[in-house]
């Protein structure tokens, strides 16, 4: 079941594109991204927890422990944006739980829903820039890893480093052939408009 807050947010992103949003995201909310890393009432997630994880599981144990030496177990309350396109990009985030919308400015957008799914990748990426915006659309928990820190370990470890890179590729590719397929139903979609 949606919340009010998704289906607005939806609602809005059919019929007023990215502008929409951008709008109503600055309206309802200034609020950023301002986790409390592993707050009094938040549990702490384990090395073996961690390695659970579809991003971390190819990982020893003692790669997922250095990993684990950077996360922050963090709250995100629904309207806060994690990070906003055109700013350095300086946190990675794996979804524990929530509903999060990665917007951009060309109008596409999608959802992230699934435990172990990953945002803030342009964190690893050059030219460590966001390409675009996320916005909680529930409360939820994310892993946060500070951006400078996961990049010394991705590029001083290579075996680490590959394993996690080679993950992150895979979802920005399909990441990216679901832009293209989105793109060209939207085409046809407006060529056979009436």
């Amino acid at each position: 079941m949606m919340n009010k807050r998704y289906e607005q947010c939806i609602h809005l992103f059919i019929c007023e594109g990215y502008n929409g949003i951008k709008r109503s995201i600055q309206i309802r909310s200034k609020q950023t991204y301002s986790a409390i890393p592993n707050g009094k009432d938040m549990k702490t997630m384990t090395v073996e927890e961690l390695q659970q994880l579809d991003l971390f599981k190819e990982l020893s144990y003692s790669e997922a422990a250095q990993i684990h030496a950077i996360s922050k177990t963090a709250r995100v309350n629904e309207g806060e944006s994690l990070f906003e396109m055109g700013n350095p990009a300086h946190s990675f985030f794996v979804i524990l739980s929530g509903d999060y919308m990665i917007y951009f400015s060309d109008g596409t957008a999608f959802t992230l829903h699934q435990r172990g799914e990953i945002t803030g990748w342009s964190t690893v990426v050059r030219p460590y820039q966001y390409t675009g915006t996320a916005v909680a659309l529930t409360n939820g928990e994310v892993i946060a890893f500070d951006g400078s820190e996961l990049l010394r370990l991705v590029q001083g470890d290579a075996a680490l480093g590959d394993k996690i890179m080679a993950k992150v590729y895979a979802t920005v590719g399909e990441r990216i052939a679901f832009a293209q397929s989105r793109s060209i139903e939207n085409e046809s979609f407006k060529s056979n408009d009436y």
